[in-house]
């Protein structure tokens, strides 16, 4: 080991690569040995250096490769929805009309080391002034050039994409008209009013290097809904259902894997037709890759088996696609008494199998994730390595090709990694001369019928580099169990609180609670409208995991809630709360043993104010404390006071110097709905009168927090009690262009007040990073209670993480945006939001500086940091969620509905 060290120490320059150079034959009998004892010091070397977390960097690229983009279909059976960006109507049977002077298109590329032809299949609308429709064609906002559709057929055009325009990963292509046109203004009898430039059909991505492949060898496609097999529908399918998936045209189509092709398979085929009305038979004809291959009967009367053969000579390494052409679809209702169903069926299917027949070509058996990789094709990922770090990759070279890692670095020289030929686990530790952001490259050469199976890429690193320890030591006992206060504020930004700096004195009480407390200056709601904040703050979830975030979804049965824990735990649970979205219909009175939800209409403020739920609280309060050997207490509390409409109290209602602004009636019930409408159109004095009246709300509130801390004095429930302050989301006032909440991500939006009163956690201000998935952890942490499955957040008793990074995910009205918030920077990828005001699209992605709080200067991606960062957030996006909680949504009733079409959140 002394000389293993010494020739580390040897090795070290501006980057020193120790470990494996050079691995020996496999049937060298004294090689092997030498392997085995460089393996076994280089895991001694992992120890010794406590390399004890892994960064699965073959994650990663797997994630990458699924996403790689060949063809983009712009029918509503292909769901074109997850690619377009801004500037697109809803996807129609047969195009997708562009809207606008601007369209965005996302798509996925890993090999960037060759150029791209992209065929764009589309047609223009007509020009009331017989102008031509030249359309400008942008990649990553670099021109590739231009191409001129006519209006009254659908053209093919092809451009090239050089491969230096291109990202690894996510790409924007986007199309520049110009001009638009009415429908409306060109056919007489047309109420169609959008403005539209041009119907696209469909856009294909060819490389000349198409050798990157990251699924498993299809063995079965199985069509029940719970099994997902949305991966391998192509047209002309229904939604999965419980049991099946019916074809719903004449022609549908599939794509399975295989690496590489086998000598023949066998496809079998467990399926049902739909009865004929025409009492014909449901004769199948099966193409593969355009070739007939074979046809079957299939009967009407329950699930059967069919079996054909698939021909090596027309299957293809990676993906190939099978097509059903079926005889005849039938209208439901009219072959099934008494059903309403008016869908076009012709097939239900089971399950799709493919059986090896060849037993001794095994090559195409794979064992869990891996990519296949052909021989001159490169693929990236960017990531961040500490100073030490071992690299362990298990992989297959076939047929003589030659893999190799290569890391790169900006302005320094790359490290090259030769591998080994055919199996190998290979290890390799680092030193760098510093913690850095790096482009990991996974390259293969050799001819045209060599490729590279990688089994596992994976960094081994420090646990000090994850920063998800636990403190070493703790100033409290677990098994004490406080009553616990959660307290929040519906539509309070962080900014207009008095402790985060605001110059107004509207929160006096919620400043001197943050004196004895510890207040986090940077703290984040995972989204920015009630219900899906809600949703984390009980679960411990981000949105993408409990899956609660339109407005019909209700919080899945599944989930285990934070009263729920609580209460397995010993602790009596209650919940006040004035919002409906926060409330039992959509299943949030999980876990309590009592649930109160105030539900009168108030002919002004349109919901409860705070001091009507204190006239319930305080008395709960005073009762409780006096019952003998009473449980320890959890209380969730949920006001309303600075929600729209701004309506505040008579009390306070003259408050900061409000007769200095120009009135504006914010006691309109529709105030908000006209000003987004264009109907309102409020001057600068009185945006400043309406933020008054605003602040007048928080200050009530604020009243009625301190009322109730008071009570808790003088009950003796304050001194030990945990006591959570924090709000739902914020609130806009033109900050972007817009009013209200639920539109976007920026701070103004997002950032949230989070003060904490724990024993456990010192007084003080705190600026690390923290969300509200961190509120489940820590309450867990304090009561030694164990996480039900895998939480998102983490406990804020652990030693905080500096490069933490927080994601933020909006899916609101058809306004979907996600984000990515580090000490850095902050990434908003917009997809389909139009920023109200504002006549220029918003960007599709946003950069800002950390620092940048009032988030008004787009820096753009420019750096390798930069990179990592987008990357991160994407993975974030397509990163499958293994919690699959079950989809519910709710009844809603119709006070309830009333209640939140008033207040906006139905429209």
């Amino acid at each position: 080991m002394k000389h293993y060290m010494a020739l580390v120490l040897i090795c070290i320059g501006m980057f020193a690569l120790v470990g494996c150079n050079g691995q020996p034959e496999k049937n060298d009998e004294q090689g092997n040995r030498q392997e085995n004892n460089a393996l076994a010091e280089i895991s001694d070397f992992v120890e010794q250096h406590g390399l004890t977390e892994n960064i699965d960097l073959l994650e990663t690229f797997y994630i990458h490769q699924q996403k790689e983009t060949s063809i983009l279909r712009f029918r509503i059976d292909a769901n074109p929805d997850s690619y377009l960006l801004h500037g697109w109507t809803m996807p129609e049977s047969r195009f997708t009309w562009a809207v606008g002077d601007r369209s965005r298109v996302l798509f996925y590329r890993y090999d960037i080391e060759h150029d791209v032809e992209v065929e764009i299949t589309c047609r223009s609308i007509a020009s009331i002034e017989n102008l031509s429709q030249i359309t400008g064609v942008f990649v990553n906002d670099n021109s590739i050039g231009t191409f001129t559709p006519n209006h009254e057929n659908f053209q093919h055009f092809t451009l090239t994409i050089p491969a230096q325009a291109l990202r690894s990963g996510e790409n924007i292509i986007e199309f520049r008209f110009t001009y638009t046109t009415k429908p409306s203004d060109i056919h007489p009898n047309s109420a169609d009013s959008r403005h539209l430039a041009a119907a696209f059909q469909k856009i294909s991505f060819q490389s000349k290097q198409q050798n990157v492949y990251a699924h498993e060898a299809t063995q079965t496609i199985d069509f029940r809904q719970e099994a997902h097999p949305e991966t391998f529908l192509l047209s002309g399918w229904q939604a999965p259902e419980k049991d099946r998936t019916w074809a719903m045209s004449r022609n549908s189509q599939v794509r399975f894997y295989t690496y590489p092709p086998p000598k023949n398979l066998s496809l079998k085929v467990v399926c049902v037709a739909i009865p004929s009305e025409t009492h014909e038979k449901q004769i199948v004809r099966v193409h593969l890759n355009n070739t007939p291959i074979g046809t079957f009967t299939v009967n009407t009367n329950d699930f059967k088996e069919y079996t054909l053969k698939l021909p090596a000579q027309f299957l293809r390494f990676g993906e190939n696609f099978l097509e059903f052409a079926f005889a005849y679809t039938s209208k439901v209702y009219r072959v099934i008494p008494d059903s309403k169903d008016n869908r076009n069926l012709s097939v239900a299917f089971r399950q799709i199998m493919f059986k090896n027949n060849s037993p001794t070509d095994t090559d195409n058996l794979t064992d869990g994730k891996v990519i296949i990789q052909r021989a001159d094709s490169t693929i990236s990922a960017i990531q961040s390595l500490p100073h030490l770090f071992e690299l362990e990759l298990d992989y297959v070279s076939m047929k003589g090709a030659a893999p190799r890692v290569r890391l790169l670095r900006d302005q320094q020289e790359a490290i090259e990694i030769e591998l080994p030929p055919n199996e190998q686990t290979y290890r390799q530790s680092f030193q760098l001369d510093q913690p850095a952001m790096y482009k990991i490259q996974l390259i293969t050469e050799g001819d045209s019928e060599s490729y590279t199976r990688w089994k596992r890429v994976t960094a081994h690193v420090s646990s000090q580099n994850t920063g998800f320890q636990k403190a070493e030591t703790r100033s409290f006992v677990r098994s004490s169990k406080p009553d616990i206060l959660v307290y929040v504020v519906d539509t309070l930004r962080a900014d207009h609180v008095g402790c985060y700096g605001y110059e107004r004195n509207t929160t006096p009480n919620i400043d001197r609670f943050a004196q004895e407390s510890a207040i986090f200056t940077n703290a984040y709601a995972a989204d920015s409208w009630t219900k899906a904040s809600a949703a984390t703050i009980v679960s411990g979830l981000l949105p993408k995991h409990h899956e609660t975030v339109t407005k019909k979804d209700k919080l899945p049965d599944r989930i285990v809630t934070l009263a729920e824990m609580l209460k397995e735990n010993g602790y009596y649970t209650i919940g006040f709360t004035a919002n409906g979205n926060f409330g039992n219909v959509f299943g949030f009175s999980q876990g309590f043993d009592e649930f109160r939800r105030f539900v009168d209409r108030q002919p002004v403020t349109l919901s409860i104010m705070s001091d009507v739920l204190n006239k319930s609280i305080i008395p709960f309060l005073q009762e409780y404390a006096t019952v003998k050997d009473r449980k320890p207490l959890f209380l969730m509390i949920w006001t309303m006071d600075p929600h729209d409409p701004y309506t505040p109290d008579e009390s306070v209602k003259n408050l900061f110097d409000i007769d200095q602004y120009e009135p504006i009636n914010t006691y309109d019930e529709k105030f908000l709905w006209k000003i987004q409408a264009g109907i309102l159109q409020p001057t600068s004095s009185q945006i400043e009168y309406i933020k008054t009246r605003y602040d007048q709300e928080v200050y009530f509130n604020d009243r009625t927090f301190g009322e109730l801390l008071d009570t808790m004095k003088s009950v003796g429930l304050y001194d030990n009690a945990f006591i959570l302050f924090t709000a739902d989301h914020g609130e806009e006032f033109w900050d972007h262009g817009g009013v209200g909440h639920g539109r976007t991500l920026y701070n103004d939006q997002v950032k949230i007040p989070f003060i904490i009163k724990a024993t456990q956690i010192p007084a003080g201000s705190y600026s690390r990073l923290v969300q509200h998935i961190d509120v489940y952890p820590t309450i867990l942490d304090i009561i030694g209670g164990e996480e039900p499955y895998p939480l998102d957040g983490i406990s804020l008793l652990h030693t905080p993480n500096p490069e933490r990074t927080l994601f933020l995910e909006e899916d609101f009205d058809s306004n979907v945006l996600t984000a990515s918030v580090n000490p850095e920077k902050k990434i908003i990828f917009n997809r389909q939001f139009h920023r109200p005001g504002v006549a220029e699209p918003v960007p599709a992605f946003e950069v800002f500086n950390f620092n940048d709080i009032d988030e008004q200067n787009n820096l753009g991606l420019n750096t390798l940091n930069d990179e990592f960062r987008f990357h991160e957030l994407f993975f974030f996006i397509n990163k499958e969620n293994t919690l699959n909680f079950e989809h519910t949504e709710a009844e809603i009733p119709p006070e309830l509905d009333e209640q939140l079409r008033d207040l906006g959140y139905v429209k």
